[in-house]
């Protein structure tokens, strides 16, 4: 699956016992059409103001979304 460029909704509660990640990420460089852009777009979520997330899949994120955005940050740069 290939999201569109600049996609940066971080998959906030995506589960994944086995490997020990849960929380804020973005989708892998292989599910985005342009990684670097999906990463320059997290700016526009820090925008919202919010006390909750409900993303398409995984559980809800209760936590701003400037929470979200710098967990997902994090999580990126230690993969580079």
């Amino acid at each position: 699956m290939t999201h569109y460029p600049g996609y940066a909704a971080p998959a906030p509660q995506a589960d994944r016992p086995r490997l020990g990640r849960i929380g804020p990420r973005l989708l892998p460089r292989f599910a985005n059409d342009d990684y670097e852009l999906a990463l320059a777009s997290l700016q526009q979520l820090e925008l919202v103001k919010a006390r909750w997330g409900l993303p398409g899949h995984g559980l809800p994120w209760e936590g701003s979304p400037q929470q979200a955005v710098k967990l997902a940050r994090g999580l990126a740069a230690a993969k580079r």
